[in-house]
């Protein structure tokens, strides 16, 4: 799993979170001011970590968002256990492609270019992941 920081109120920065999993949104959208500086405050140390990672440094600080993090990355590893195998490989790469990048610019161009890829996929996987990720239906059409 990957970390995301997504910052910027810019039409890139925006872009880049209306293409987020429905399970990212939500927690950034359910984050409280104390999560949110408290991120904040950890976003250099937590740089190109793993989720896994960061919920290990946000534990002995904040259990609550550690928890909340742990929901987030269960409901999307369930999610992306349930594509095929094509499809599991495309996500994984999608949020390998994204780890550690914090400029909104470079995220929506990392983004891109996994995006492009998904064109090599068979259309049933395609309609598959649209269906169980519908934010990333614009990116992938």
């Amino acid at each position: 799993m990957t970390a995301f920081i997504v910052a910027g109120d810019d039409d890139c920065g925006s872009m880049v979170f209306d293409s987020l999993p429905g399970e990212i949104q939500n927690f950034l959208k359910n984050l409280s001011v104390e999560d949110g500086k408290l991120l904040q405050s950890l976003s250099g140390e937590l740089k190109g970590k793993s989720l896994d990672d960061v919920i290990a440094a946000v534990k002995p600080k904040s259990e609550e968002l550690a928890n909340k993090l742990k929901e987030m990355a269960n409901g999307l590893a369930t999610k992306i256990g349930a594509l095929p195998e094509d499809g599991q490989k495309f996500m994984a790469n999608l949020l390998s492609s994204v780890e550690g990048v914090t400029d909104p610019q470079a995220l929506s161009e990392a983004v891109k270019k996994v995006a492009a890829s998904a064109k090599n996929l068979p259309k049933d996987v395609q309609d598959k992941i649209t269906k169980d990720f519908p934010s990333l239906k614009e990116l992938l059409n």
